[in-house]
C-alpha cells in the first residue's frame, strides 16, 4: 500500500463476471498522469475468469483486492470500498468503463483550486478523442435531480470525509438514492469534461442497467425515498408516478 499520505483519490472497482473488460479498466487507471491513488477491486464472486485477471495485479502497492465469497451485489462491494478508501477523495469506476488518462490530474487541479467542494461530477463519453482541459466547476442546480437521475456512478467524486452509503437493499438505481441524499446535505458541482469512457451504452443488454422497467420503479422508490425526507416534495409524488410512466411510453432514457 501506497504512504497514505500520498493518496488524494482512492478509485472503487466493483467487479462481476466482466473477464473481457476489466484489464481495460485497471490498465487506465494505472495509466493516469496523476498518480497518487490507490485502486480497490473486488470481486463479487465472479464465476467467469475475472478473479484470475484481477489477481495478476495483486503485487501492486497502490491496488488491494477483495473477493467476496458469494455474488453481493455492486451497492455491498461499493460500500465495503468506502469503507476501506484512505484516499482524501472516493471516485467510483465500473469494469465496464474506463478513465480518460488525465482524469485524476484535472480533478485534483480542480478541487485545489476549489477545496470546499464535496460531490463533483462530469460528463461521459462513447469514445476517447475528447481532448480535457476545462478545470472550472460550476455549482449544480440540485433541483434537476427531481426529474430523474443525470449522473453515471463513474463520473462522481467525492470527498472522504464521512461518505454516505449506497442503499443495500437497492438494485436498480441506487446511485440515483444516494445522489439526492447528498444533494441534502452537500452542493452539487458540475466539471464539463468527459473524463470517463463508458464501454457500453447506458441500458444496453448484458449491462448492470439492462431493465428499462425495474429501472423506473427504482427511480420512483429513490424519489419517494427522498419525499419522505423532505415532507413538502411528498404531494408531488404523484405527479413523479405519471412522469415515470410518460418516459416509458416515449423511451427517454434513464441518464
Amino acid at each position: 500500500m501506497i504512504n497514505n499520505i500520498s493518496i488524494q483519490f482512492s478509485i472503487i472497482l466493483p467487479v462481476f463476471n466482466n473477464e473481457h473488460t476489466i484489464d481495460r479498466a485497471i490498465q487506465s487507471c494505472l495509466a493516469q498522469t496523476l498518480q497518487s491513488f490507490e485502486l480497490i477491486i473486488i470481486n463479487d464472486g465472479s464465476v467467469d475468469n475475472s478473479k484470475a485477471v484481477i489477481n495478476a495485479y495483486s503485487n501492486y502497492k497502490n491496488i488491494t483486492i477483495l473477493h467476496n465469497t458469494s455474488n453481493m451485489g455492486v451497492s455491498y462491494s461499493r460500500n465495503k470500498g468506502i469503507a476501506m478508501a484512505k484516499g482524501a477523495y472516493i471516485c467510483f469506476l465500473d469494469a465496464d468503463d474506463y478513465f480518460v488518462p488525465t482524469k485524476l490530474a484535472l480533478i485534483q487541479k480542480c478541487l485545489k483550486d476549489n477545496p470546499s467542494i464535496n460531490f463533483l461530477f462530469h460528463p461521459f463519453a462513447h469514445n476517447n478523442n475528447t481532448i480535457s482541459t476545462t478545470t472550472e466547476p460550476k455549482r449544480w442546480n440540485k433541483y434537476r435531480l427531481l426529474l430523474g437521475n443525470k449522473i453515471a456512478t463513474p463520473c462522481v467524486i467525492v470527498k472522504n470525509n464521512h461518505p454516505l452509503l449506497f442503499n443495500e437493499r437497492m438494485h436498480y438505481m441506487e446511485d440515483y438514492d444516494l445522489w439526492l441524499r447528498y444533494s441534502n446535505v452537500q452542493a452539487i458541482y458540475f466539471l464539463d469534461e468527459a473524463l470517463t469512457i463508458l464501454g457500453r451504452p447506458i441500458l444496453s443488454k448484458g449491462g448492470v442497467s439492462n431493465s428499462k422497467t425495474k429501472m423506473r420503479i427504482g427511480e420512483l422508490t429513490a424519489y419517494t425515498h427522498h419525499c419522505f425526507q423532505k415532507p413538502l416534495l411528498i404531494l408531488s409524488i404523484p405527479f413523479f408516478v405519471v412522469l415515470q410512466l410518460i418516459k416509458s411510453i416515449i423511451k427517454t432514457p434513464i441518464k
